[in-house]
């Protein structure tokens, strides 16, 4: 991760407006708990890139590039068997 989605963050909570991850953080809150669940399980997945999970959920690509690192954080951890356990 090149920390850009950090700064988008950090942007976003600034007061600048993005429509992305205004998608990214709605998928955190309580009436998205199947969609949130089904992203951080397809997110643990070693097969599935990042483009395969965003076209089977349906979401732009940037918003699973801005969920993970922001609110999962799972991918580069894959080879931490305690993180994924």
């Amino acid at each position: 991760m090149d920390h850009l989605e950090l700064l988008r963050a950090n942007d976003y909570l600034n007061g600048t407006y993005n429509e992305m991850m205004e998608e990214a953080l709605g998928l955190a809150g309580p009436g998205n708990t199947m969609a949130r669940n089904l992203l951080k399980a397809l997110l643990i997945s070693r097969d599935a890139t990042l483009v395969d999970i965003a076209n089977w959920m349906r979401l732009p690509l940037e918003v699973v590039r801005i969920f993970d690192p922001l609110l999962f954080n799972v991918r580069d951890r894959l080879d931490e068997p305690g993180c994924i356990a």
